[in-house]
């Protein structure tokens, strides 16, 4: 069963045709990973899969209804979007970030007690409870984007979308936010869809994977069936060798540079 459903997707930027004919079916409650090189349309998808991007043909469904159908509000309940290097001005605190995420949920008959204790579970969820009023400007890079995670999960979403979530960090960082990630989908059913670079990763921590190019899905489906040597390839242009890590899940080694198409 799916949850977000895209369907014959166009996006053309400046008139360079970006996205040709996309479609994808996001699992309800797992975690897909969007993968492929760079210029292969990936964060291009992610932003019509939220409407940020409006595309020229296709459709979106969300939860089976049109994405076009639904008010700024009502999306901003049911979906959470994590842009590349989000900004926030530099006198803001943790707590007040993350209390940004509540806006789509005020109303006159809620109270502001029942707001805060979202807040703080969500600050709780992503561990930065502890530096709530330290400013978001002083925190390290994985620090930062555990905050922001936390202000999309004062949203309450059912979908949370990712983009590049690991870019800039090192190596300890992005392993911790890609176990909150399987943390947050575990533990709370939240449907996570993240555009990644590193396809190791991907494979360990992903149920579902879509890999691009050129604009097209090449290969969609269990990290045991996507990647593979063929696929690498293929979409990467390199040579590896593919290997069983703990659990089932591939685990690919490079040996080298595929050799050049002859076309």
């Amino acid at each position: 069963m799916s949850i977000l459903n895209a369907s014959n997707l166009a996006v053309s930027i400046g008139g360079k045709a970006i996205l040709k004919n996309i479609s994808l079916a996001v699992p309800t409650g797992r975690i897909t990973a969007i993968l492929g090189p760079n210029g292969s349309g990936k964060s291009t998808l992610l932003k019509a899969l939220s409407r940020v991007l409006p595309p020229q043909a296709g459709t979106v469904l969300l939860g089976g209804r049109n994405l076009n159908s639904l008010g700024s509000r009502e999306l901003a309940r049911r979906m959470a979007v994590l842009p590349q290097a989000p900004q926030s001005p530099p006198d803001l605190t943790v707590r007040d970030l993350v209390e940004h995420g509540r806006f789509p949920h005020r109303s006159w008959w809620k109270t502001a007690a029942a707001d805060q204790a979202i807040v703080n579970w969500a600050l709780e969820q992503t561990g930065v409870r502890i530096m709530a009023d330290r400013l978001v400007s002083t925190l390290s890079g994985g620090e930062r984007q555990r905050t922001w995670i936390a202000m999309a999960l004062a949203q309450q979403p059912e979908v949370l979308l990712l983009d590049e979530p690991t870019t800039y960090l090192d190596i300890c960082h992005q392993l911790e936010i890609m176990q909150l990630a399987a943390r947050l989908n575990v533990d709370n059913g939240i449907t996570v869809v993240m555009v990644l670079h590193d396809i190791n990763q991907a494979a360990q921590y992903a149920d579902h994977i879509a890999v691009l190019k050129d604009g097209t899905v090449f290969a969609a489906g269990p990290p045991e069936e996507v990647v593979n040597s063929a696929m690498l390839r293929e979409v990467f242009r390199v040579e590896a060798d593919v290997l069983p890590a703990a659990g089932g899940r591939p685990v690919f080694v490079v040996t080298g540079l595929a050799a050049a198409r002859k076309d």
